[in-house]
C-alpha cells in the first residue's frame, strides 16, 4: 500500500498505555480505517453513493485514504488519479459493460481481504458491448 503511515520510533514514548521501544516500526492500518463503524455508516456494504451530496456531486470523506494522506503520502496520487480518469472515461466511451448472466451475483465483493492490508474484490466476469 502506497504511503502507509509506517514510522520508526527514535525514543521511548508512552502511548495508549503502552511503552513503545526505541527502534519500534509503527504503522497504520488504513484498511481497518475504512471499515471503522465510527466513520462510515454500514462500512461492510459497498455504497458508492456516501461520496454523493444531495446534489449529486462528489465530496470527500475524512475515513476516505486510499492514497494515504500528510507529507508521506503516495507521491504518485497525483499521476495515479490522472491515468485512473483518462482509462476510465476512454473505457466508458466505446464500451457499456453489464454483467455476465453465467456468473454468479456480486453480493459482498469485497468481503475478504485476499492481500495483507488490502481489499481486492473477488473475480467476477463482465461482458464489455461496443457503443
Amino acid at each position: 500500500m502506497c504511503g502507509d503511515f509506517t514510522f520508526v520510533c527514535f525514543c521511548f514514548p508512552f502511548l495508549a498505555g503502552y511503552d513503545i521501544p526505541k527502534g519500534t516500526v509503527l504503522t497504520t492500518n488504513i484498511s481497518q480505517i475504512h471499515k471503522d463503524p465510527t466513520m462510515w455508516d454500514d462500512p461492510e456494504t459497498f455504497k458508492p453513493e456516501r461520496f454523493l451530496d444531495d446534489a449529486g456531486k462528489f465530496v470527500t470523506h475524512p475515513g476516505w485514504l486510499p492514497f494515504s494522506a500528510g507529507k508521506r503520502g503516495c507521491v504518485g496520487e497525483v499521476v495515479a488519479k490522472s491515468n485512473l480518469f483518462l482509462s476510465m472515461v476512454a473505457l466508458f466511451q466505446r464500451f457499456s459493460f453489464h454483467p455476465d448472466p453465467s456468473s454468479e451475483k456480486l453480493e459482498g465483493a469485497c468481503d475478504k481481504a485476499y492481500m495483507p492490508m488490502q481489499m481486492l474484490p473477488k473475480p467476477f466476469k463482465i461482458i464489455p458491448i461496443s457503443r
